[in-house]
């Protein structure tokens, strides 16, 4: 987020637009204007005044009667007439003659509907009072009434003075357009948009009034592009930020520290350059901008110690590392109020180098978000000859000559930014499917500051040095067409020859798509949770603490962690549902998992969760809790999405769920997931109720050697119904507990019978009558040809075939 001032604004760009047009300008250029701040609080009747006298009071210690001039056609150097000034009691310990003040005046409405009238205190009348900034409502806390500059007008209303009517604008800008992070590139921008005057100031070259000069050596060419500095000598400690600046700063956002600090961030703020002082008494020998050690350690401005990463570039001297280039500078060779001596730093920092430091330190600093984003390239010595300038005519001084540092590796680099991009009116009309009017494209890349040389239906374009996203002829088309207006755009609909889509991506989106809809058809809701989970819980679900990968820099304890599987978010969002009073609900979620194993693990799954009831409550059915056999059931209709035949369920343990309500999916010899009811251990990790069952499979396996046709007919599976009548058999067999029905139905369906149309389980026994050991399992089969009527004999020796199939591969017995 930056602040910019719409009053410093226009001293940059002169524009007739008003605040509403200028928001919705920048806005609909893709330069987000978040919102619009007044900065200053609603007051009214506050003007300038000039403390002319100043007596004890006769019936208070601690008060004090002033005579105050609020009028401009006396001279305050002389005695002014007592019409010309009022009487106030004020009660400051600041006050003092020749001070310039705020007074509020009888009649004047302050913040919070604080109004002035004339009053007597301890039986002195009083018209008026002199205010402070927090009585003003501009500032936390003072010491006192504010002082105004010497040269501030008398008589003059406040806020005309101070420019309080002014608006700050809050914009938000995409990382890419780092060039409008200040005050010169966001006017740069509204004046090529609205067509308006961009106006630079004319700055002149500074004299050389000192030969004191520190020796730069720069080690990583690779990490800073340009490297200036110089000494300013014999400034004044005691000077103060002059109030306009102050209240620039203030306006943008920046606390006023002390000149030299506020000179560095005003310029910073206006031309979007870092700059850094550096307290010249406290450096030893020359600069080195180089690699950090690793674990070498530095003080930072905040006075907190970090310990270094090799992959950080530092500024250091002979006595080691004084700041961390391009985000913060070092607590020892800081300016304090006895600094009379500087080394003025203002360098270029490739942005690859800057991206991310800031972060690894738990920093976000003003350089570091300009410098990862990218600087001017070429605006390095402008802004060091500016805020020479200002820091010369605030705090004085003798200035001496510029070093300057490049890298070897500029012109490769400048080259690979800024190289010439052609540009064709076909390849226009093209990309945006109308005819640009191709008489503005040069005007308009112009106002923008490309270098363009127009030859016929054809342009050469050279990016600005600011611009470093402009790489290929598309950036320039979007740099024409949101400058020529997307509103200005026609809505025609493109004619476009689709080709059918073809690949494992599309194919896994169809699969995906026909997966959610048939999920919603059985009663689930589809949930969207964070990939960032609770290492906690996620611990409670049993994922191996060396396989988690943990968030460098989350934005919460809770949320530091990657998700190991899709249960952890569907089981928090059953949870926060059953404390409002949800008794029964079924979610799904599809989505990546992320696992270490060793490397870095990326898979796409698929998961769901049901508690509750198996139907919702009603007059002619018991309530029935939800089992293992419903979501079975579930996932089977699930697995048929994707044609899938050779799936097998495997009795197996898996921690977080309950032992003997969990099976393991395999798709061939590949595990394809997990469906099983939820541990107690885990239910009451997550503050859970009742019975809670959880699936989740492997989505990349369900998609893995399937064509498109394949998706279309496990979806689409039409078969003729036969005229012919069928056959039922039933079949009671014992095996052992070993065994499971799956498997029983399995070796049936392997053996020979071709019109065995469906087998079905309807009864499972154990007791009196079976061995131990053993269970007895009855099963139904229909038996149907679809061209002819089925014979008795064909039918017992289908029949004939499975029972020796079951007693040779299970070891069946029958029973009678």
């Amino acid at each position: 987020m930056i602040k910019i001032s719409e009053a410093w604004l226009r001293e940059w760009c002169d524009t007739p637009l008003d605040t509403a047009a200028i928001v919705q300008t920048l806005t609909m250029a893709g330069l987000e204007i978040d919102g619009v701040e007044a900065v200053a609080p609603a007051f009214s009747g506050v003007v300038v005044g000039y403390v002319h006298q100043v007596a004890a009071h006769p019936n208070a210690d601690r008060l004090q009667v002033c005579q105050v001039q609020i009028h401009a056609d006396v001279s305050p150097e002389k005695d002014a007439s007592p019409e010309k000034t009022v009487t106030i009691v004020c009660g400051a310990p600041n006050v003092a003659v020749g001070q310039r003040v705020a007074v509020a005046l009888p009649g004047a409405l302050l913040p919070n509907d604080f109004a002035i009238a004339e009053r007597a205190v301890r039986k002195v009348s009083s018209f008026g009072m002199l205010c402070s900034q927090v009585e003003l409502g501009l500032a936390q806390s003072s010491e006192g009434i504010w002082v105004l500059p010497v040269d501030a007008p008398i008589g003059m209303d406040l806020r005309v003075y101070m420019q309080y009517d002014d608006q700050v604008l809050l914009g938000d800008f995409t990382p890419n357009r780092g060039d409008c992070l200040s005050v010169k590139g966001l006017a740069r921008e509204l004046a090529a948009l609205g067509n308006h005057a961009f106006q630079i100031p004319t700055r002149k070259t500074i004299a050389v009034t000192s030969a004191q000069k520190i020796n730069v050596v720069l080690q990583s060419p690779q990490a800073c592009w340009h490297y200036y500095g110089r000494v300013i000598d014999k400034i004044n400690p005691s000077a103060i930020t002059p109030l306009w600046m102050q209240e620039k700063l203030r306006r943008s956002g920046v606390r006023s520290v002390n000149p030299v600090v506020d000179v560095t961030n005003y310029v910073l703020l206006e031309y979007g350059q870092p700059l850094h002082a550096f307290d010249l008494s406290q450096l030893q020998g020359d600069l080195q901008v180089r690699q950090a050690h690793a674990d070498e350690k530095l003080t930072l401005l905040d006075n907190v110690e970090i310990k270094l990463k090799a992959s950080s570039l530092v500024i250091a001297d002979n006595t080691g590392v004084i700041a961390l280039a391009g985000i913060m500078g070092g607590f020892s060779t800081r300016v304090t109020e006895s600094t009379t001596q500087i080394f003025l730093e203002c360098a270029c920092f490739a942005p690859r180098v800057i991206a991310g430091q800031a972060r690894l330190y738990g920093l976000q600093t003003d350089a570091a978000h300009r410098f990862e984003r990218g600087v001017d390239i070429e605006g390095q010595l402008s802004a060091l000859e500016y805020a020479t300038a200002l820091l010369l005519q605030i705090v004085g001084g003798d200035a001496g000559p510029i070093t300057q540092v490049n890298s070897s590796e500029l012109n490769t680099i400048a080259d690979a930014q800024r190289n010439c991009i052609e540009l064709t009116a076909e390849r226009l009309r093209r990309v945006l499917g109308f005819d640009f009017p191709l008489e503005q494209v040069e005007p308009i890349l112009m106002r923008l500051g490309f270098t363009v040389d127009t030859k016929q239906n054809a342009w050469q374009v050279t990016p600005p040095s600011f611009r470093f996203d402009i790489q290929r002829d598309v950036d320039l088309i979007e740099e024409l067409v949101r400058v020529y207006g997307y509103d200005q755009v026609p809505a025609n609909l493109p004619a476009l020859t689709l080709q059918p889509p073809r690949g494992e991506q599309w194919l896994a989106s169809q699969g995906l798509q026909q997966a959610h809809g048939l999920l919603v058809d059985l009663g689930y809701s589809e949930a969207m949770t964070y990939s960032f989970v609770d290492p906690q819980l996620q611990s409670a679900l049993s994922v191996a603490d060396n396989a988690v990968i943990n968030v460098v820099n989350p934005i919460s304890a809770d949320l530091s962690q990657m998700r190991g599987n899709l249960w952890v978010g569907l089981l928090q969002a059953v949870e926060r549902n059953q404390k409002r009073q949800v008794e029964s609900l079924k979610l799904f979620e599809s989505g990546l998992t992320f696992l270490r194993a060793p490397e870095l693990l990326q898979q796409s799954r698929i998961a769901g969760v049901w508690a509750g009831y198996l139907a919702p409550l009603n007059w002619h059915q018991k309530p029935t809790v939800v089992d293992f056999f419903a979501i079975k059931a579930d996932v089977e209709r699930l697995l048929l999405v994707f044609a899938l035949t050779n799936v097998s369920w495997q009795k197996a343990e898996h921690p977080a769920l309950h032992p003997g309500q969990s099976a393991q999916l395999l798709l061939g010899n590949q595990p394809l997931g997990w469906v099983g009811q939820v541990h107690p251990a885990v239910l009451k990790a997550f503050d859970l109720q009742g019975n809670v069952y959880v699936f989740e499979l492997d989505l990349s396996l369900l998609v893995a050697g399937k064509t498109d046709l394949e998706l279309q007919a496990a979806s689409k599976r039409f078969v003729e119904v036969s005229r012919f009548p069928e056959i039922r058999r039933d079949l009671a067999i014992c095996v052992a507990n070993a065994i499971s029905v799956a498997e029983v139905m399995q070796s049936i369906n392997r053996t020979k019978v071709s019109f065995l149309r469906d087998l079905q389980l309807f009864d499972v026994y154990q007791g009196p009558g079976i061995a131990d050991g053993h269970k007895s399992l009855a099963l139904a089969l229909r038996f149907q040809h679809p061209e002819r009527t089925l014979t008795e004999v064909e039918v017992e020796a289908a029949m004939a075939e499975i029972k020796n199939q079951l007693i040779t591969q299970l070891q069946a017995t029958l029973r009678e």
